[in-house]
């Protein structure tokens, strides 16, 4: 994802928005040896905000009862929304290297 939006403006359920990235939860050794967050189990509070801030795509359901799979995978300019098992990720990386 780029967070070029074209997902969002184009599904037809309108149930994608584009969100910032939120950072994930810190372990209890990332908080005790590097201090990451506030305490273990606890993200952050302070985040990339502003024109530099990462916005991603979220989505619901996967359109899970359209056809052809979700819209969001048909929009996409750049390949990024594709939807596969992650050892057919692992394949198609392990071909492209």
């Amino acid at each position: 994802c780029i967070g070029c939006g074209n997902c969002e403006q184009n599904c037809p359920y309108d149930v994608i928005q584009m969100s910032y990235e939120t950072e994930a939860p810190s372990s209890y050794w990332k908080w005790m040896l590097f201090g990451f967050g506030e305490k273990p189990g606890k993200a952050s509070s302070a985040g990339v905000v502003g024109e530099n801030a990462i916005k991603k795509a979220v989505k619901c359901d996967m359109c899970m009862d359209q056809s052809g799979g979700p819209a969001c995978v048909r929009a996409c300019p750049t390949g990024a929304a594709a939807r596969m098992s992650p050892e057919d990720f692992v394949d198609l990386v392990s071909v492209m290297h």
